[in-house]
């Protein structure tokens, strides 16, 4: 390379006396040295001569591309293409290299990938199963190397599969002349849709959702078949759609509205085209108008529920006597009503309005009601609502009446928006977030719902809580009692916090003594401790005390186990008429927590000289939580033994073998937080969640 020296040896024979060298592109350029040493600084090919002498004479030698010099070689610069990186399963993907400053040789790997690995320039890899894959190149040469991964670089979809026929309609009962809307729901992403509608106009269609109109009365089928290029079904559904004969006219009433007449009716925030869904309970609002002062009304609202076109005693779904303003209640629609389309009468009058031939003054109004199935109902839960930062919380569909599409709202996640039924969102900012799940189904009006704050997401160097939202109006705790430890006036405003006000010892037992505020109800009591101090009280051996139907002041003793440490929260719960769960909202009670230290161990923990809790004899991890090292503790161990240590997003990162009953993990070089501890002891496996402060 350049700038590099070169030493030259002197091999001539018959011993010379005298040396004239000449160094082309040399530094220097000649020399009398018999093994001089020269620099070329000078990239190119160049030749070196020699001339040798003595008394008898001289001789004479020249190489004419004797020294190649070449300017100095850079490690190279990894990078690659390929020629697609979205494809299906079973596809080739052709990968090219891009890499600079001219490597001389190549290392691929390919996690997923047919090979897995290649030290070819340019490969070709075939993927089999769906999903998200990693690339990674090195190249290298003399000057070294350097290596490209492109994350989550090859995405590879499900194959094409043959479709599924599916539909449904917004109705199946209808009357001669009436309109159906037909939805697609077939599967595997059908490209073209052929229906045949039997009786109905139109009679055929390609569309994906199409409209048909019945106009006479018979039972129909319906057809569908769906195609893609992977294949086509069909489904086909025998009297689908039922047409009856128009309906007969309702019997009429005329009554005198000129001083007094209905000026709006509302059903469940409806003011028209009403859609009541089977078991149904609906607030109705009758509001009255007046052409001068108000006077006194009668109001009545019947539904004819069995479509024979009568207000039926059966069918009068709502009264009221003497009201001169708005009138408010409820109506409720058997759960067994037919699905159908059929009238609705509300009447007014000052006095009670018969359904037919009503003549007093009053107004008497009639309104389209579509019976329907019930429809979706928002509800969802998740594994946890009190996290650190950086966890992750999986989100599940409680969801009524089998909705179709889902849409979820996560302020403050990762990821805010997801329309998977049951996602994972992490969350990396600390505060208390909303979670809002809107969910679908076609024919039906969608159904949301947002549970406030529900979300706490903590400093990883604080443990937060969630705060139940009870009504302790009426039935409240009074106080909470552990002799020698505390003795607590109750906050009374459904949730409360008490600062630190004593200290239990590890292995002893404790009497609590519980008041309410009025011995009238019959109270479901719950103690529970976070002992592993997670911010929750989900955990094994986190529920102490249980006291159920319990009328007026009552108590209950409980053990600590030997094993726990630390600062902790215990919460107690009380509610009306059933069992509490800890984060549970909106019954009648309350929930105090009250911040405890867990103080030296019993003595008969120090004599036994074993640290297993009562139901982990086996098996122990202490102390938790801790705030550097932990011991596993074996009741015998194996020669196969190991554990693994993972971090809160499932991620192992250690793995050893166990040499001992008693074995010394080190978290001192991990961050707080959550982590997860997997040992596997002669053919059992123990698992235990760590939190490191």
């Amino acid at each position: 390379s350049t700038g590099q020296q070169v030493s030259f040896t002197d091999l001539s024979a018959n011993a010379p006396a005298s040396w004239n060298w000449s160094f082309t592109g040399g530094t220097p350029n000649t020399s009398t040295e018999q093994n001089p040493v020269v620099s070329y600084n000078t990239a190119g090919t160049f030749a070196v001569s020699l001339t040798v002498a003595n008394a008898a004479g001289e001789d004479s030698k020249t190489v004419l591309a004797c020294i190649t010099v070449s300017d100095p070689v850079s490690a190279p610069l990894a990078a690659f293409t390929s020629d697609k990186t979205d494809i299906l399963e079973g596809e080739r993907i052709s990968f090219s290299d891009a890499s600079g400053n001219t490597p001389t040789s190549w290392s691929w790997s390919f996690p997923g990938g047919d090979p897995a690995s290649s030290t070819e320039q340019n490969p070709s890899v075939t993927y089999a199963a769906e999903g998200t894959y990693t690339v990674s190149l090195t190249a290298a040469n003399s000057a070294g190397s350097s290596i490209e991964t492109k994350s989550g670089y090859i995405i590879v979809s499900k194959a094409l599969e043959v479709p599924i026929a599916d539909f449904s309609s917004d109705k199946q009962l209808i009357k001669e002349g009436e309109e159906v809307s037909f939805s697609d729901l077939s599967k595997n992403n059908p490209g073209s849709w052929k229906w045949d509608f039997e009786g109905g106009t139109p009679s055929t269609s390609t569309e994906k959702n199409p409209k048909v109109i019945y106009n006479s009365a018979s039972n129909y089928k319906v057809s569908l078949t769906v195609s893609n290029p992977a294949g086509n079904n069909t489904k086909v559904i025998e009297n689908y759609i039922q047409v009856d004969k128009a309906a007969p006219a309702y019997c009429t009433s005329s009554p005198v509205s000129a001083e007094e007449w209905i000026a709006s009716v509302v059903i469940g925030g409806q003011e028209s085209n009403f859609m009541l869904e089977q078991g149904g309970t609906y607030a109705i609002e009758l509001t009255p108008d007046f052409s001068g002062r108000s006077k006194f009304e009668y109001w009545s609202l019947w539904i004819d529920l069995n479509n024979d076109y009568q207000f039926s005693s059966g069918e009068l779904l709502f009264s009221s006597t003497k009201s001169k303003s708005v009138v408010k209640g409820s109506i409720s629609i058997p759960s067994n009503v037919d699905l159908s389309t059929t009238k609705m009468r509300v009447a007014m009058g000052r006095t009670a309005p018969t359904a037919c031939d009503f003549t007093g003054q009053g107004d008497v109004k009639d309104f389209d009601v579509a019976i329907t199935a019930p429809g979706p109902k928002a509800n969802f839960t998740a594994n946890v609502f009190t996290i650190p930062v950086g966890e992750s919380i999986q989100f599940s569909d409680l969801s009524e009446n089998a909705p179709t599409g889902w849409e979820w709202s996560f302020p403050g996640a990762v990821d805010t928006q997801s329309t998977v039924q049951n996602p994972t969102v992490q969350y990396n900012t600390a505060g208390t977030f909303d979670v809002t799940l809107k969910v679908t189904k076609a024919g039906f009006a969608p159904s949301e719902l947002t549970l406030k704050g529900i979300i706490t997401v903590g400093d990883n160097s604080t443990v937060s809580y969630c705060k139940p939202d009870v009504n302790s109006a009426s039935n409240s705790i009074s106080r909470v009692t552990i002799p020698g430890v505390l003795d607590q006036s109750s906050g009374g405003d459904g949730y409360h916090v008490f600062a630190a006000s004593g200290s239990l010892n590890p292995g002893a037992t404790y009497t609590i003594q519980l008041v309410p505020n009025t011995s009238t109800y019959r109270n479901f009591w719950r103690v529970w401790f976070d002992f592993n101090q997670d911010g929750d009280f989900d955990d094994a051996n986190e529920t102490l005390v249980v006291l159920n139907n319990k009328k007026g002041a009552t108590s209950a003793s409980f053990t600590l186990p030997e094993t726990v440490s630390g600062n902790t929260i215990m919460r107690v719960a009380m509610k009306s008429g059933k069992a509490p769960a800890p984060c549970e909202n909106g019954y009648d009670g309350e929930v105090e927590d009250y911040a405890l230290s867990l103080g030296e161990a019993a003595q008969k923990m120090a004599s036994a000289g074993n640290p297993f809790a009562e139901d982990r004899g086996e098996f122990l991890v202490y102390p938790n939580p801790t705030s550097g090292r932990l011991k596993i503790k074996l009741a015998e161990y194996g020669l196969n033994d190991k554990y693994e240590l993972y971090n809160a997003v499932g991620s192992r990162i250690e793995m050893r073998t166990i040499h001992s009953s008693l074995t010394d993990v080190d978290l001192s070089p991990h961050p707080a937080g959550m982590y997860f501890i997997v040992v596997q002891n002669n053919a059992q496996t123990f698992k235990e969640k760590i939190i490191k402060h």
